[in-house]
């Protein structure tokens, strides 16, 4: 009987299902379990047979043994479930066919019973809704739709265990698979007692690439998904795994798919007020994904709108006194009338426990957000660089102490961001606002790298700005003296700091020749307006006395000595040089002398302001023995072009003394070196002016 279930005729295979049926009742109905089980066996191991229609045969048997013990099923479903289950991957289509019409007549019966196998039939089902044949494909709809059924009238399987293999197979590129996939999620999802959001971060990245997918009907079914799961989170304000959470949809945020970023972002605004998230620990990878989207070039209108939403609320966060440990609610528990001494205690220690446990958790990672704020200081987008900005403005102002430590990481971002010439910022209000912000912190240290900051990466380009910052500096630095006895200590180490900045800047310019003769003097201006000209022109040349490359330290000291002679910013430094008659003063000259020394011209400039007339006669002395070059020419030239300028008013009415000899045989030395160019003739002219024979006495 049982053979004829595998012969060709339908007619035959009918009654021999028949009598199997029949059979199995009354064997059940003896309690003759030793032909039950005989059957049973004889029938899985047809269904391992080589020949597809015994195999056939042996699925149409276990359907008729199962229809014949009804409910009575649960002893056998082991051997009833797999035999059928094994046949979904062979490769006779009209196999997997049966085996799936035979799994369904099984599980009609069984119901209930063959939920300890779920895994296993969702796997086979999983398989078959990606078969190639449609007719196969349709027989997995209809036991999809049983299956379904079941779970939602009896949830009791372990859905623990089931998540693994959900996430796994939600990792398919098939859009069938992706479609059974996320109509199974939608499933477990509605049924109540199944708590499915608790897994969420199991199942989110995989949701989000299906959200990928080309088929916009596995799209829209996608979407809903990831609606419903968001819609619950919000409303329900579980604690979830967040921290995996916001990790994946940074990675999403990042992602080429417009749909899947607009969707990333949806999430991360909508979850990130939830009380039960720490959103510290996350600002550096959150600002690695939304700072980019701030540009107008990237995304569509509402990403860029989302993404300065989610920025504002993380600046608002660290600032807000919600992320601040409240002390006063100690004391405010401590005296509460209404509690007994023990409640007001318990209220007490809980509360101290809070703050012990936020202290512990809630430490920014600066380190990393500092390194992705200096990366988006180099990105394209204006928007994205202000929004960096911004950042460094706030972390200044609220871990001053902590980011000082950071000085020279920062440092080295600032100094590259100098050779981009391509940078506009348009948007002066920014400036002042930071400006403002600079102005009322404390520390003189951070107050200075973060200006230098604002002036070097912005690149101050707009005047009215940079006298806003300039007026703002000068006041600062007048309160140098009231700042408080605890940040005395970091005052006193500004030099060091500084000499470290002027280093990398000296270094800086010296791989860059461009950058020197192009934005240098613009540079050294506003160093010498923020940080004092006296501080920068000696530890300039202090750099620059011990630099080996002495062609190199020549052009910087003609650059930092054409600054000294004509910017009206070192008016004070150069009436120090002018009038040597203090200790301080001379000092000044000397430490300037001993770079200044590389560069000739520079050097009789250097006496010329300093009125050392005799010691600059004795250098254009010693000048006429060495070889005249075009730039020294040149040199010569402008700095004719600046005795004419109002800068040395002094040096030509001391012209008129008949005691200034050297003097007036420096400027004859200056116009013997030249050719008879439009120099030498200005010169000539000049010293033809003077009311009595030039050299008429000895020096």
């Amino acid at each position: 009987i049982i053979f004829n279930t595998s012969d060709k005729l339908y007619e035959k295979r009918k009654v021999a299902a028949l009598e199997i049926e029949r059979s199995v009742k009354e064997f059940y109905s003896n309690n003759d379990n030793i032909h039950l089980q005989k059957i049973l066996n004889i029938l899985c191991d047809l269904t391992l047979s080589q020949n597809p229609n015994n195999r056939k045969g042996g699925l149409i048997g276990l359907a008729a043994f199962s229809i014949a013990l009804g409910k009575e099923t649960a002893p056998f479903v082991n051997d009833l479930v797999k035999p059928a289950l094994s046949c979904f991957y062979d490769p006779d289509s009209r196999v997997r066919y049966y085996g799936c019409e035979s799994l369904y007549n099984i599980i009609k019966v069984s119901r209930v019973s063959v939920l300890p196998l779920f895994n296993d039939i969702f796997d086979g089902l999983n398989k078959l809704s990606t078969d190639p044949d449609q007719n196969v494909r349709s027989g997995c709809e209809l036991l999809n739709r049983l299956m379904k059924d079941i779970v939602s009238e009896f949830p009791q399987f372990d859905l623990k265990s089931f998540i693994p293999l959900l996430r796994e197979r939600l990792l398919s590129n098939n859009p069938y698979s992706r479609q059974f996939i996320v109509s199974w999620i939608k499933t477990l999802d509605e049924i109540p007692e199944l708590d499915v959001v608790l897994y969420l971060s199991e199942l989110l990245d995989g949701l989000f690439q299906i959200l990928g997918d080309n088929s916009q009907e596995i799209k829209n079914m996608c979407e809903s998904c990831l609606g419903e799961f968001l819609h619950s989170i919000t409303v329900s304000k579980r604690k979830l795994d967040y921290d995996a959470i916001i990790n994946i949809l940074n990675f999403h945020i990042q992602s080429t798919d417009k749909l899947i970023q607009c969707t990333a972002f949806t999430w991360l605004h909508e979850i990130l007020p939830l009380p039960t998230i720490s959103l510290l620990p996350h600002i550096a990878g959150i600002l690695t994904a939304t700072l980019p989207c701030l540009s107008c070039n990237e995304g569509s209108p509402d990403i860029r709108n989302k993404a300065r939403l989610i920025n504002s609320y993380l600046l608002d966060y660290i600032t807000s006194e919600k992320s601040l440990p409240n002390g006063n609610q100690f004391f405010k528990l401590l005296n509460d009338a209404g509690e007994t001494s023990a409640n007001r205690l318990v209220k007490c220690v809980l509360h101290v426990n809070d703050l012990l446990i936020f202290h512990s958790n809630s430490q920014l990672d600066l380190p990393s957000i500092l390194k992705v704020l200096t990366e988006q200081m180099f990105h394209p987008s204006n928007s994205t660089r202000l929004a960096s900005i911004s950042w460094v403005k706030h972390l200044l102002k609220y871990v001053p102490q902590k980011m000082i430590i950071y000085y020279e990481e920062l440092l080295d971002s600032l100094l590259k961001s100098l050779s981009d010439e391509s940078d506009e910022v348009n948007d002066s209000n920014l400036f002042f606002e930071l400006c403002s912000t600079v102005f009322n912190t404390i520390n003189l240290v951070h107050a200075t790298l973060y200006i230098w900051f604002i002036v070097v990466n912005l690149k101050a380009l707009i005047f009215k700005v940079v006298i806003q910052t300039l007026e703002l500096i000068t006041a600062f630095s007048s309160r140098g003296m009231q700042l408080r006895a605890t940040d005395r200590k970091l005052y006193e180490n500004l030099n060091e700091y500084f000499n470290i900045f002027m280093e990398h800047l000296i270094k800086l310019f010296k791989g860059n020749r461009q950058l020197l003769n192009c934005r240098g003097p613009f540079i050294i201006k506003r160093l010498c307006l923020m940080l004092n000209a006296k501080n920068v022109y000696c530890c300039a040349s202090d750099i620059m006395h011990v630099e080996d490359d002495v062609f190199f330290v020549s052009e910087l000291v003609q650059t930092f000595n054409y600054i000294l002679l004509t910017s009206a910013e070192l008016f004070q430094l150069r009436n120090q040089l002018k009038h040597l008659d203090s200790k301080e003063n001379c000092d000044l000259f000397c430490c300037l002398y001993k770079s200044w020394c590389h560069n000739p011209v520079a050097t009789i400039a250097l006496c010329l302001l300093s009125q050392n007339y005799k010691h600059a006669l004795n250098l254009l002395t010693v000048m006429s023995e060495i070889e005249i070059t075009v730039e020294h020419l040149v040199e010569i030239d402008q700095l004719i072009q600046l005795i004419e300028s109002p800068i040395f008013s002094y040096l030509r009415l001391q012209l008129l003394d008949n005691k200034n000899d050297y003097l007036i045989k420096s400027l004859y030395g200056l116009l013997m070196l030249l050719p008879q160019s439009d120099a030498f003739y200005v010169l000539q002219h000049r010293l033809q002016c003077l009311p009595h024979p030039p050299l008429n006495t000895s020096p």
